[in-house]
């Protein structure tokens, strides 16, 4: 009765709310639930009918419509596909979809073929599928079959048609669910990019990198040629200090770390420059400022409480135009008894 209402209602709503309330994933858990809960109780003789014959029949109408089903789940789908190409749980889902389109279409075909008597071929359809399971089952745990070798082809793919770039590029994908040939193709994309892309080559690197030790996976110089520096050289003894940091950090936020930006500001208008240094994240945005203190380089961090996508594209535009400058807070801080008081 579900089924039937939501297909009377799709004309009217179209596939948005779907898409929005589990799209394809919901419609194979349903139809999975439906081939259940048939086998549960057409499981005796196939002239011995459990109910009656209008709910026979309202069952198998119901039964019928199960293709049409899987025609949606197979849009939805392929929509993903096209969008963000193959991973090991869309190879899966695809996977389940065909075998469960198999046993609708073969429930279909004895409900044509036979009308109120379509249990006598339910067997036959479930004994056929049964070896097309078995075989399948043995198929993706062989090489013929290798979802991970599928879904390197098609991330590869993508980024070498320019449909991602290199900065959003899933490497950390790779390593923790593709395995050795994501390992490969790692290692593939390192060399290639060895020159292009040195930002890249320390994210991957820091994957494989010795978490127990902390060792970031790339040497001082190698570190420094991936900070983009709006002018002028990083000095050597901010370039150490800022790899000293960086080396004390956790291996997730540089395996996280898309781009660096290092920026001469004088923040305090003292005549001597200090350096914004400016992380882009996956998900956010780092902003620290390296300071001369006694002959000794310190941090401060800046908080962001910004951290959407539009914000973060103007952000960066700005950064990569140079587009910055220095403003006084409106409310001064105060010092009484000692203690700094800052306005919010």
């Amino acid at each position: 009765l579900v089924s039937m209402l939501f297909l009377c209602a799709l004309p009217l709503t179209g596939l948005s709310p779907l898409w929005e309330t589990g799209g394809s994933g919901l419609i194979l858990w349903m139809q999975a639930i439906i081939l259940f809960f048939i086998n549960a109780v057409y499981q005796d003789d196939p002239d011995t009918r459990p109910y009656q014959i209008w709910l026979h029949r309202f069952i198998y109408c119901g039964a019928a419509l199960l293709p049409i089903y899987s025609a949606i789940s197979f849009y939805g789908l392929s929509l993903r596909v096209d969008q963000y190409g193959w991973s090991i749980s869309r190879c899966w889902a695809m996977l389940i979809w065909l075998l469960l389109a198999l046993f609708s279409v073969g429930y279909l075909a004895g409900i044509i073929k036979h009308r109120d008597n379509w249990l006598r071929q339910l067997s036959k359809v479930n004994v056929s599928m049964g070896l097309v399971v078995l075989a399948v089952m043995l198929l993706v745990n062989s090489p013929l079959l290798d979802f991970r070798k599928i879904v390197v082809e098609s991330q590869l793919q993508r980024l070498e048609s320019k449909k991602v770039s290199t900065n959003d590029f899933d490497v950390e994908y790779f390593r923790r669910h593709l395995a050795r040939p994501g390992y490969l193709a790692l290692e593939e994309l390192k060399a290639k990019n060895a020159q292009s892309n040195k930002g890249l080559i320390l994210r991957i690197n820091n994957l494989y990198s010795d978490n127990e030790n902390n060792d970031i996976g790339s040497n001082k110089e190698e570190f420094l040629a991936v900070i983009k520096m709006s002018s002028g050289e990083i000095p050597d003894d901010l370039g150490s200090a800022i790899y000293k940091n960086i080396s004390s950090t956790a291996n997730w936020e540089l395996q996280n770390t898309k781009r660096y930006y290092l920026m001469p500001v004088d923040v305090d208008s003292d005549g001597h420059l200090e350096y914004l240094f400016v992380k882009e994240m996956k998900y956010n945005i780092s902003i620290e400022l390296y300071f001369m203190e006694k002959e000794k380089w310190l941090t401060v961090r800046y908080s962001n409480s910004e951290n959407h996508k539009e914000f973060q594209k103007m952000f960066f535009e700005a950064i990569e135009a140079g587009k910055f400058e220095v403003a006084k807070p409106k409310w001064q801080d105060l010092i009484i008894g000692g203690y700094r008081l800052h306005a919010d």
